[in-house]
């Protein structure tokens, strides 16, 4: 490992900083809402910090973004913005639309909603695929984070720990160290730890973009960005649509998924939880949105200037897979290497990274399994003390899980089509959300027949496609993209008709009325406080 002590001191002081912080923050942890969603007393601009600047960039944000670009080009950048000025700014950024009355709902993990809505038993069900998925499709931030640093910081995979049947190395104690540090600011103060300590690593994570981001630019240079995307990728690196790139039928599943997993995945629902009014939410999605997007726009030219670097060759000693996976910390270490004390920060911004997200989707996660799984089947309730130990609990065996995943996972696919594999589940859940927030007359034997078929679709193509492996005669339309499709398509199609056909059992609150009449509450207080501010 090379890494000269100045730059070592620096991380040192930041992470003990941050650790202070965070130990500091459990005081502040009175009762299980605390823990969840701070109480519901989160504001705009903390939230903002907090919800999706933070969390949103994530180490394996980095890692996706450098993979994307090295091997796509800027046609991700032209998709995510199609999302952007077509979906995110109007429908939600704007007018709020779902999103508001989520937080109207005042629940704390997105199963409680259907718990009011369709009943207890789409609750536990709904919380226990809702787990399973959400795992599993988390398991692989630490893989890659791991697998990052130990690139950038050149540490030779030396085998450390013999069983006989499994061998440790070094990526393994890198993984177990940074799991550790996440779970420490889980369990420590839950949200408000969460909070507070990812306002502080924003910071810091930023500087570190800005910084690399112009170390890239210098060494590179446009001209020669632009060289290495005509010699490399040709016009499929600004075309989504082309089939050599992401291709038009993807591109149709991610302008669904970008409205049906907006109110689908716990961890981000979760932050909306924590604002303090529907408005607050509203306000916290269309900022962060914005200043979201030309990050993630920094975070792909990353991506490029590596491929005008290096060139496209994967070095001896590397699979096709992890190498596209690490070659930004590659990058990275090569420009930094000689320049005092910018490692540190690079390394200290990293590791920031790694957490901000990690900890927040492991509190989500460990939320939703203890509330919509554990306390959801127990008939006795929990005192609130024994209930944040249960979500501590939760907390590290989810990081248990991880590691030992960790363990055996040999990845064959990219960073990209793993969410997409593993979180195909968040679609169907995403429907029965909407319908249940706008929809009178969906009912519970509707939600059952979307849920189920958000998991059979995803799992029979699965099937298929280990059981015939290519070499069938299928039509070219058939593949993972159409597949993705069905998988919206259908469980909404099922939601639709099953509900017609059934009478209507689960509780409809009209959230457009309640979120009109809190405008006028709020209208009218504000005036109250204006007259008694008038001379009498």
């Amino acid at each position: 490992m090379n890494l000269p002590l100045p730059d070592a001191t620096i991380v040192a002081v930041l992470l003990g900083g941050l650790i202070g912080v965070g130990y500091w923050a459990r005081r502040l942890t009175r009762s299980v809402s605390h823990f969840t969603v701070a109480g519901r007393e989160v504001g705009m601009w903390l939230g903002l910090d907090m919800s999706m600047l933070a969390e949103g960039i994530g180490l394996i944000s980095i890692a996706n973004a450098c993979q994307q670009g090295f091997v796509n080009g800027f046609s991700v950048i032209w998709l995510n913005l199609g999302g952007l000025l077509l979906i995110d700014i109007p429908l939600f950024g704007i007018i709020g639309l779902g999103i508001k009355r989520y937080r109207a709902t005042n629940v704390q993990t997105l199963p409680q909603f259907y718990e009011m809505r369709y009943g207890r038993a789409v609750r536990i069900f709904a919380g226990i695929t809702l787990a399973l998925g959400g795992v599993l499709n988390m398991a692989i931030f630490p893989i890659v984070g791991s697998q990052f640093l130990t690139e950038f910081l050149n540490i030779p995979n030396r085998v450390l720990l013999d069983l006989g049947f499994y061998q440790f190395g070094s990526f393994h104690l890198v993984l177990f160290i940074v799991l550790s540090l996440a779970c420490f600011f889980t369990m420590i103060g839950g949200m408000m730890a969460v909070i507070l300590t990812d306002y502080i690593q924003s910071i810091l994570i930023f500087i570190s973009i800005t910084v690399i981001s112009v170390l890239i630019l210098k060494a590179t240079g446009l001209s020669g960005i632009r060289e290495a995307i005509d010699t490399h990728l040709g016009d499929a690196a600004f075309n989504p649509l082309s089939t050599r790139s992401i291709g038009p039928v993807f591109v149709v599943v991610f302008l669904l998924g970008a409205v049906t997993h907006r109110l689908a995945f716990p961890p981000s629902l979760q932050k909306m939880s924590a604002a303090k009014s529907p408005e607050v939410v509203r306000k916290m999605f269309l900022l962060s949105t914005i200043f979201g997007q030309g990050r993630g726009m920094l975070l792909v030219v990353w991506g490029v200037g590596a491929l005008a670097l290096f060139g496209p060759a994967v070095p001896e000693g590397y699979g096709p897979e992890i190498y596209h996976r690490v070659v930004g910390a590659r990058m990275i270490r090569t420009l930094t290497d000689g320049v005092p004390l910018l490692k540190g920060v690079a390394l200290a911004g990293f590791v920031f990274a790694f957490i901000s997200t990690v900890d927040s989707y492991m509190l989500s996660w460990a939320s939703l399994i203890g509330n919509d799984c554990i306390c959801a089947i127990r008939r006795k309730r929990l005192s609130s003390s024994k209930h944040v130990a249960l979500l501590r609990w939760c907390s590290i065996g989810i990081a248990g899980f991880i590691f030992f995943f960790g363990c055996w996972y040999d990845p064959k696919q990219t960073i990209l089509q793993y969410f997409y594999l593993t979180g195909v589940i968040f679609g169907a859940c995403g429907l029965l959300t909407w319908f249940g927030l706008y929809w009178r007359r969906s009912s519970p034997a509707g939600a059952w027949a979307c849920l189920v078929l958000g998991i059979v679709v995803p799992a029979s193509w699965f099937v298929f496609q280990k059981h015939f492996p290519g070499g069938t005669d299928l039509p070219p339309w058939v593949n993972d993209d159409s597949a993705a499709l069905a998988g919206t398509v259908l469980p909404a199609l099922a939601l639709i008709v099953v509900s017609l056909l059934t009478r209507p059992k689960g509780s409809f609150v009209d959230y457009g009325k309640k979120l009109k009449e809190m405008a006028m509450l709020e209208m009218a207080a504000e005036q109250a406080t204006k007259d008694k501010c008038l001379p009498t």
